[in-house]
């Protein structure tokens, strides 16, 4: 490669991982790394002591003699600290890999289900390591490709890859991405993401990816704002509508989570109000703006367009903590579903 790249594996396994997150260290080690590319490893196997650090040298996974102190809060800022040491030059690629429930339950995040603030969390690790943000930051995990994941990382790294959807058992093709990255070089983090996405392809179970330009988050929520605000203006008597429009929304495998531009296309077809249609309109946009590669293995998920968003259909203890996001402060959303689901 000729830009000297970092990718750092945050591995967070439960017991139902544990022995997927070895054979995903095996296959990291055992595909060729591209000349430039350092890789280092956490893996936090739940139930032992402390995580174990590797660093994959010459195809093999060596593991790294350390007296540190391991503090779950704190761990990923550590993890950071010791895979981009002050003074390190090049690019770097963080993935957090573990199970993943979207902005309720974040990959690699140690709190309860519905109190684990991604944005916060994210934002004092990754903006308190001496990196201060990455080049890409990637969720090899369950659900993660949320619009408001996007939005509360957006200062923290220039591109995101994720699943909307969810991730098989083996996770990511590290072999075919690192090939692709051979093939052709990526010298900066839109390049990296836009490289690693079609990859997907080669999986044989059912997936899909998709990567974000992390810069126009701030214009997508804009356009979020305009949409929540008209959402909100819509009459009780056209309350039906919005209704019909919910119900006929594609679901990404958890019922509270819906796709976005599936919840778009519902809306401007059931709900017949000029304002909300321009709204959707520049939803759409800039989504698409945002968007650098999506791709899908299985046909199961051709539909899928690479975000999904907070929608639930009835009143859940969910919302609350919602309101928190910095997605749902900023645009009105967390408001919106309030009032929806009144």
């Amino acid at each position: 490669m000729s830009q000297r790249w970092s990718l750092l594996l945050y591995m967070t396994a439960s017991p139902r991982l544990a022995p997927h997150a070895q054979d995903t260290l095996k296959r990291l080690a055992a595909a060729q790394p591209p000349t430039g590319l350092d890789i280092s490893v956490q893996l936090d196997a739940r139930g032992k002591k402390k995580p174990a650090r590797y660093r994959i040298v010459n195809r093999r996974a060596v593991q790294e003699p350390s007296s540190w102190r391991y503090r779950p809060r704190v761990a990923l800022r550590d993890f950071l600290d010791w895979g981009l040491p002050k003074g390190k030059k090049g690019r770097s690629a963080l993935v957090m890999w573990g199970e993943g429930g979207g902005w309720i339950y974040p990959a690699g995040l140690y709190d309860a289900p519905g109190r684990a603030l991604i944005d916060a969390q994210l934002h004092d690790a990754i903006a308190g390591s001496h990196a201060g943000r990455v080049d890409v930051l990637g969720f090899d995990a369950c659900l993660m490709g949320m619009v408001e994941i996007l939005y509360g990382a957006r200062d923290l790294c220039r591109a995101q890859v994720s699943s909307e959807t969810f991730v098989p058992l083996s996770g990511w093709p590290y072999r075919a991405m690192l090939e692709a990255l051979v093939r052709k070089p990526a010298t900066t983090g839109v390049a990296w993401a836009e490289r690693v996405v079609p990859c997907v392809k080669t999986v044989r179970a059912s997936s899909t990816l998709a990567a974000f330009d992390a810069a126009r988050a701030d214009a997508v929520a804009a356009a979020f704002r305009v949409l929540a605000r008209e959402l909100r203006r819509v009459p009780a008597a056209a309350r039906p509508e919005l209704a019909r429009a919910r119900a006929d929304m594609l679901h990404v495998g958890n019922p509270y989570f819906v796709d976005v531009l599936s919840m778009l296309r519902s809306i401007e077809r059931c709900v017949a109000d000029r304002k909300v249609a321009a709204a959707v309109i520049k939803v759409r946009r800039e989504i698409v703006r945002a968007r650098l590669a999506v791709a899908s293995s299985g046909s199961d998920n051709r539909a899928m367009t690479g975000l999904s968003i907070f929608f639930p259909e009835t009143k859940t203890t969910f919302l609350a903590p919602y309101q928190e996001l910095a997605f749902a402060k900023k645009t009105g959303w967390g408001a919106f579903l309030t009032r929806y689901l009144k």
